[in-house]
Parts: structure tokens; sequence; C-alpha cells
């Protein structure tokens, strides 16, 4: 079969520009000409949905606020600004948040959502906002154009122990001498003479209780945010350098055959 090298160039020139587009405009846009969320690129961008809602009361001092927007703000080139965009307020006082936003790529049923937590335990009975500024972005372009709020109100003070709460409900109101029959390591301790209580006394001076795992600070939360966010960027790098190698690869293999088919053409 006899080939026309005539077409052949043309034909692979054409051959790598169709390989080539997909590449880049997944690249350039990602996975689609939208934004990633089913909407149209120049729809609103708008909070869809807040986990406890606006304005809830009762919440806990360690909560976690889940905010669904309508579009994609969890794409690469948009996260980090995102991440910036929330704050936590009480009156006039900024609370230390955590933002936990998805790798998109990875965990696409979570690309609307972002997550907000105090990195601090609240304060029981006290109103909070949080405050999303209007440069929060979507990954078609769009912002939100003006400051979001949400605010929500934790659980109230629990009322203090009585010192009738203290004492078991069976033994409240029973006479001394029953509550000892009732206790026998209570009664002996009592019969015990004065020098041996005392004795008792000073060995449990000298051994005192040992202490209790370290409570983790707010500084330990900081620094897990902190390695999270340099692996997430260091995982977007890694994509973008492996795209780029294998776009780099078509260009050369499509320019390897329009230059066989040139130099056949012209029987070099």
């Amino acid at each position: 079969m006899k080939i026309n090298y005539r077409i052949l160039g043309p034909l692979c020139i054409t051959l790598m520009f169709c390989l080539l587009w997909p590449a880049f405009a997944a690249a350039a846009n990602g996975d689609g000409a939208g934004d990633g969320s089913g909407g149209g690129q120049q729809q609103p961008l708008v909070v869809e949905k807040v986990v406890p809602a606006d304005g809830a009361t009762g919440i806990s001092l360690d909560p976690e606020i889940k905010i669904t927007f309508n579009k994609n703000v969890c794409y690469m080139t948009v996260r980090e600004n995102n991440r910036n965009c929330f704050s936590m307020w009480a009156g006039n006082t900024r609370i230390p948040i955590e933002v936990i936003m998805a790798d998109d790529q990875v965990e696409r049923d979570k690309r609307n959502d972002a997550i907000i937590k105090p990195l601090q335990q609240l304060k029981a009975g006290t109103e909070y906002r949080i405050e999303i500024a209007p440069n929060m972005e979507s990954k078609s372009g769009v912002t939100l154009g003006k400051k979001a709020t949400i605010t929500f109100t934790t659980v109230a003070n629990q009322p203090a122990a009585t010192a009738d709460d203290a004492v078991p409900p069976e033994k409240q109101g029973v006479p001394p001498e029953k509550a000892a029959a009732a206790d026998p390591a209570a009664s002996q301790n009592s019969e015990l003479p004065q020098g041996a209580a005392e004795a008792a006394d000073a060995i449990a001076d000298n051994n005192p209780p040992a202490p209790t795992d370290a409570v983790v600070t707010d500084n330990t939360s900081a620094q897990q945010a902190a390695a999270d966010s340099t692996a997430d960027v260091a995982a977007q790098e890694d994509y973008r350098y492996k795209r780029i190698f294998i776009d780099l690869t078509i260009v050369v293999l499509a320019g390897l055959g329009a230059l066989w088919a040139y130099r056949k053409r012209r029987g070099l």
C-alpha cells in the first residue's frame, strides 16, 4: 500500500493537537469546563448550608462547623487563599482556628466544603461568629462579593454540685453511726489511735499521686495543621510535574512523527 506522504505531516500535527488539547484543558481548568460543582461558571458563589445551623444555640465547647458552598472552593489554585478568608470572633476578640479543606482531586465529594475548628476550648454561654471575607473564590473565579457571617451560641454553664449532691442518695439523712457501719473502711480509720492516724497522714503526704499525662496544647493542633498544609502543597506540586512530563512526552513523540513524515516525503 502506497502512503501519501503529502498528507501525513498535517495529519500528525492534527493528531498532536487532539492529544494535547484535553491535557491542556485539564491543567488549566481541572477536569471540565465548569467549576466542578455542576453549576455554571458565572453562577454567584454563596453559602448553601451550615452545620450546626446559623443562629444555633447549645453548641459544644469543642465544635466543628461545616460550611458548604454551592461551588468548588477547594481547587488547588484557590484553596490557600480561601483558607485565609475565614475568621472566628467573640465580640472583638479573635479566636484562633484551623480551616480544613480537602484536595478536590482526591475527595471530590468534599470539594464544596470547609470545616472550621477552634484551636482552644470555647467559653460556655457565649455567642461566637464566623466571618467569611468577600474575596472567597470558587474554581471558576467568581467570589462571594460581600462578607458572610455565621453565628452560634455555646451551651450554658451547668449548675455547680451542692454538698448534698456529693453524698450518695442512699446515705443522705442517715445518722453518723449508721453511715460508719455502711462504710467499714471509714469506721476503721476513725478507730485508729491518734498517733497511728498522724503516721498514716504523713505517709500519704510523702506519696503524692503520680502526675497524669500532659494535656496536648493548642500548639500541637497548629503544628499538625501546618504539616497537613505542607503535605497538601507538595502533593499539588507532584501532580503538576507529572502532568508537565506527560504533556512534554506527547509533544516530543508527535514532533518526531512529523519530522519522520517530512524526511520521508523529501526522500532524506
